[in-house]
């Protein structure tokens, strides 16, 4: 999971994002800044792809 965080994979032509699952983050709360980090890039990736409507 360390290697694929804040890296986006092409998974049949559709950029992917690999982010801990929030049930990891509620048993080790120490991931949390690592959960925000995913949902951050996330939303980057997905304002890049978009394109103009």
């Amino acid at each position: 999971m360390k290697s694929l965080r804040g890296t986006v994979q092409q998974v049949r032509g559709i950029p992917t994002l690999a982010a801990y699952h929030p049930l990891a983050v509620r048993r080790r709360p120490n991931l949390w800044s690592y959960f925000i980090e995913d949902w951050q890039d996330l939303a980057n990736v997905y304002n890049q792809t978009k394109g103009p409507n």
